[in-house]
């Protein structure tokens, strides 16, 4: 029973850290989309786009809050891994979508090499986190 608590206070701990990483990026962006918006007299047209560049990246937030609470739902074992054979520049694309902001943001390009038909067996889901985290630290 102690280690059922000790691997429960663990898997609590480690989506707290994943949750907190993922979810500081998102958060900057619209904090300095609105400050900068703040800053200046704009007209009514820029306003709807700083206001639109906002709502994307709330999307984003909303889909990533989605994505870590899944997540943290397999790690516990509640949700059975659904294992698919499928190509890995899917994933590797769906990544980079879902980091398109962050990406031109910081002025950096992404282009994926590789064998755009090398499949890989794998929880979609879990995967595209993890192609995530990893172009997100990079």
């Amino acid at each position: 029973m102690l280690s059922r608590i000790e691997q429960s206070f663990e898997q609590l701990r480690r989506f707290t850290a994943d949750a907190s990483h993922e979810l500081r990026t998102p958060l900057a962006s619209i904090r300095s989309v609105g400050e900068v918006g703040l800053q200046k007299d704009a007209s009514p047209e820029e306003y709807r786009d700083i206001i639109g560049s906002m709502l994307e990246e709330i999307n984003r937030l909303t889909s990533l809050i989605d994505s870590l609470l899944t997540l943290s739902r397999a790690d516990a074992g509640q949700i059975p891994m659904k294992l698919e054979v499928f190509p890995v520049a899917e994933i590797m694309e769906e990544a980079a979508s879902l980091l398109d902001v962050l990406i031109e943001e910081k002025r950096l390009t992404f282009s994926f090499e590789g064998e755009k038909n090398a499949l890989v067996r794998g929880d979609r889901l879990i995967l595209r986190q993890a192609a995530v985290n990893i172009l997100h630290n990079a």
